[in-house]
């Protein structure tokens, strides 16, 4: 059973829990999906980790604000002032994105944030200030 949570709720858990009563190939199943998930873990870190050993990284802050229009319907939009501190109050996946910048091709396609959940999404959206930071490793040829 995947639960996690306080040792004083785990006889409430064992109660309720419907993992007993699963049949051995309903427990595959479920493993099999957990071994999937840690695989994918494992091999995004073993490329965070050789992404670290590069010799050229940077970084760059970057600051959104939202403000409003006064149109007759009211539209969000965000700014971006200079580079502030970044703070950590919304759960974001790590995510590793490959684009290869040259005088032609400068700019990437969109790519959506790896927001965890709608909650997340909701802290983001609420806050006074969206403060994200880049990575950027260089890649020699």
């Amino acid at each position: 059973c995947p639960w996690q949570g306080p040792y004083h709720e785990l006889t409430v858990h064992e109660a309720e829990c419907t993992h007993p009563t699963k049949t051995g190939n309903e427990l595959m199943e479920i493993l099999d999906e957990m071994d999937q998930t840690r695989k994918k873990e494992m091999q995004l870190y073993n490329s965070i980790f050789s992404l670290l050993s590069f010799e050229k990284i940077g970084y760059t802050e970057v600051q959104f604000r939202p403000y409003r229009t006064d149109d007759f319907i009211t539209r969000l939009y965000y700014e971006t002032p200079r580079p502030t501190r970044p703070y950590d109050d919304v759960q974001i996946r790590p995510v590793i994105y490959h684009f290869v910048f040259s005088n032609e091709s400068n700019e990437t396609d969109y790519l959506a944030l790896p927001i965890r959940d709608s909650v997340e999404c909701n802290k983001l959206l609420a806050a006074k200030n969206i403060n994200l930071r880049l990575f950027l490793f260089q890649i020699q040829k």
